[in-house]
């Protein structure tokens, strides 16, 4: 079973849908997001319209993560965006993961929303002044690609 490429999962999950597509609101819509004196740019794969607000959608062509395993801290920066930018109510943040052709979604949620919030200037605060301190552990460390050359790294070495 050889893996297909992201264009393929594409292709498989559009045909899966046979037209029965939302019209997006909006696809690889762009933002400037003003949190504390500093401003965040990106752009959101999709936003479609739901339940009178929108559903923020974002492609993953990885495996499917599940409702408990999944991070959704990208989405609710990008739910902060639609909200303050966009002005749009949103009503669900889900990852469309092409391969298997899987959803994982959930809803956002005021006080999750103020805490990315704040951790999203804390961030840009210690990049800005440089301040990075190594956080090791086997899982972490071997999915990095500096793993073989960092002094802190936890990775299994063979």
């Amino acid at each position: 079973d050889h893996k297909k490429n992201g264009r393929e999962y594409l292709k498989a999950w559009y045909e899966s849908h046979n037209g029965t597509f939302p019209l997006p609101k909006y696809l690889e819509k762009g933002f400037h997001l003003k949190v504390g004196e500093y401003t965040v740019k990106g752009f959101i794969d999709r936003i479609d319209p739901r339940d009178g607000g929108v559903e923020i959608i974002d492609y993953k062509t990885g495996r499917a993560k599940t409702e408990r395993t999944a991070d959704f801290e990208q989405l609710f920066i990008y739910a902060l965006a639609a909200r303050e930018t966009l002005h749009d109510d949103v009503r669900r943040l889900s990852y469309l993961y092409l391969e298997g052709n899987t959803t994982v979604s959930a809803e956002p949620d005021e006080k999750k929303l103020a805490k990315v919030k704040s951790q999203l200037v804390e961030t840009i605060e210690q990049i800005q002044s440089s301040d990075f301190h190594a956080t090791p552990s086997p899982q972490v460390c071997s999915r990095c690609d500096y793993n073989t050359i960092c002094e802190f790294s936890k990775a299994r070495r063979l």
